[in-house]
């Protein structure tokens, strides 16, 4: 997949050949690449492979984050946006470029941890207190990230969206709340995958602590 994505120039910003792209193609390939980002970043992680996509070796910008999906179509001159006032009452579609960041944000997450918690063998082993600190500090960082989702993401998000805080993703707040028997099954299972993915994440920080406690004990 990551080579497929390659070989068709995926991993170069479409902004790099003026005119040969529209901005819908423009907009699409940078949705594409960074959806091969993070499952390539998912799989390898759940393997314990390195991940294909090296931080250095791509230069896609992410995709816009307010993007007026009803009015994106091929033929559009120009990514049309949300205007403010508008994102407070619409619920964020299935195809949002909302989703596919947030996946992308937790993806680069998930290398950030990789980075910092790898250890030379030839290097002394850092002691267990600071390792736990360490893994402490992780779930720290996960759980910041999933405080700052947008509330319709969030799977605690039975609010008020009229006092729902401002996200940082979109900046405003979604009007309507993640319990609403109006909203779309894709936004659920999307909500979903990010609770789970996360929650994942946050177990396996802590993995190497079971299996040394498990085998003190055998």
């Amino acid at each position: 997949m990551v080579n497929v994505a390659r070989m068709m120039g995926l991993a170069m910003d479409p902004d790099e050949f003026p005119g040969k792209y529209s901005p819908f193609e423009a907009e699409t390939r940078r949705r594409i690449w960074w959806d091969v980002f993070y499952y390539d970043t998912y799989v390898s992680d759940s393997m314990g492979h390195v991940p294909l996509i090296a931080d250095n070796s791509h230069t896609t910008r992410l995709p816009a984050a307010d993007v007026d999906e009803d009015r994106f179509e091929p033929k559009s001159a120009e990514v049309p946006t949300i205007k403010e006032e508008e994102g407070e009452r619409r619920q964020p579609s299935p195809s949002s470029s909302i989703y596919g960041l947030l996946k992308v944000r937790l993806a680069q997450l998930v290398k950030n941890i990789k980075k910092t918690s790898f250890r030379d063998p030839l290097v002394e082993p850092a002691s267990p207190e600071s390792a736990i600190e360490q893994a402490a500090g992780f779930e720290a960082d996960i759980k910041q990230w999933m405080n700052e989702l947008p509330p319709c993401f969030r799977m605690d998000a039975n609010l008020d969206s009229h006092h729902a805080a401002p996200s940082p993703f979109t900046g405003s707040s979604p009007a309507t709340s993640a319990s609403s028997p109006s909203e779309s099954p894709y936004l659920v299972a999307q909500r979903c995958e990010l609770a789970i993915v996360a929650n994942r994440l946050i177990l396996k920080v802590y993995i190497p602590f079971l299996r040394s406690k498990a085998q003190s004990s055998t």
